[in-house]
């Protein structure tokens, strides 16, 4: 079993000597090994050369630096370490900077054998803690790396590519989780046919992420087994059926709610058909105007026997429709998402070649922040002239 690494700092040798000798030969359950130094200026380096180090008791007024200030430049290079002042003074100038150094504890000249042994007991102890805590994040993060990596793989299927349409798609998951409940398809159902899906999963994280893979599931299955009947794919019938698959898959988890659109393009005709189930409106860029397509529904999940309406219109070569999901208005901390003229932004970047990003980017820049808040996907379609 390893030792319990502590360091002693002091300008004086012979309170070094003391306090190593009643920590060594003391009969006592630390298992310590002991460092020392009277070059509290050398702590930094010696630290280096020892990460191992849990505890450091350090003198409060020495010469060459103030106990105070070491152990603060020791916490910012080594959060981790406990760290424990020595002092023979109290006065409030004292307390004051004691407190500022964000110390464990302290013991007072001259010290207690009992309180010197149990101040170092509950500081190792605290030590081991912040190590566990340290690794558990740690394998959490490597878990979310992982499931961040899976999703990816199987939502960003391949995006179709064709003369007469362009699809571009922006999936940014929160940067502390890396996966999230943000889902997009497109699947080309013919030459001429294309369903495109923008859904968003109650929550954050894992489990979030879970529901959308079986989201995934659920509606490549349907569309596999539509294949060969393409010309009579109902929009109505699809969402009925979807819907009544997630009450079923869902029903363990019923605050497990999804806000989802379909839209179903038919360039033979050039029409368009939208369901939607709680999501946002998408929005139809055309001849320098904005269009919202306004559709209406109760979120997935929510009632297996919803009846869903399906909104139609045409489009025209030159539209581009534009989708999202919400972090893209929540971006705001003092407007609603009923008060955000999303349309207005929409438009101003309509003419970039990079629309997703330039919308990101005037978004960001307007309200002054750096990240959103929530998973974010923004699903562009350009109907080509």
């Amino acid at each position: 079993m390893d030792q319990n690494k502590i360091l002693l700092v002091d300008d004086e040798q012979d309170i070094l000597n003391s306090l190593e000798r009643e920590l060594l030969f003391e009969e006592n359950d630390l298992d310590l090994e002991i460092l020392t130094t009277n070059k509290p200026k050398k702590v930094l380096e010696m630290l280096n050369e020892n990460p191992d180090v849990c505890v450091i008791i350090s003198d409060f007024r020495m010469p060459e630096i103030n106990g105070a200030d070491l152990l603060l430049e020791v916490k910012k290079a080594y959060p981790e370490i406990v760290t424990i002042m020595l002092t023979a003074y109290s006065d409030p100038d004292a307390v004051k900077e004691i407190v500022k150094a964000g110390i464990f504890s302290y013991i007072k000249k001259p010290w207690e054998k009992e309180d010197l042994f149990s101040k170092i007991m509950e500081a190792i102890e605290l030590y081991k803690t912040k190590i566990q805590k340290r690794q558990f994040h740690q394998m959490l993060k490597e878990e979310l790396k992982w499931a961040a990596q899976l999703q990816k793989r199987l939502i960003a299927s391949d995006i179709p590519v064709s003369d007469k349409i362009q699809f571009h798609v922006t999936y940014q998951p929160l940067p502390e989780l890396q996966c999230g409940g943000d889902y997009y398809t497109i699947a080309q159902l013919d030459s001429e046919k294309y369903l495109i899906i923008i859904a968003d999963v109650v929550g954050h994280g894992v489990r979030a992420a879970f529901i959308t893979l079986i989201l995934r599931s659920i509606i490549f299955d349907y569309v596999r087994k539509q294949s060969s009947n393409i010309k009579n794919f109902s929009l109505a019938d699809f969402i009925t059926w979807l819907n009544q698959r997630i009450c079923e898959e869902l029903k363990e988890t019923p605050e497990m709610l999804i806000t989802f659109s379909a839209y179903f393009i038919d360039l033979n005709r050039y029409k368009l058909k939208i369901v939607n189930a709680g999501h946002l409106p998408g929005y139809l860029i055309r001849e320098k105007q904005v269009l919202t397509l306004k559709a209406e529904g109760l979120v997935l999940g929510a009632d297996k026997d919803y009846e869903y309406k399906v909104f139609q219109t045409n489009v025209l070569k030159g539209d581009k429709l534009v989708l999202f999901t919400d972090a893209l208005i929540e971006v705001d901390q003092n407007n609603s998402a009923q008060n955000f003229n999303v349309a207005k932004f929409i438009l101003e970047c309509s003419p970039e070649t990079n629309f997703n990003e330039a919308l990101i980017n005037r978004i960001k820049n307007h309200f002054g922040v750096t990240e959103f808040k929530d998973d974010l996907v923004i699903l562009s379609t350009d109907i080509k002239e």
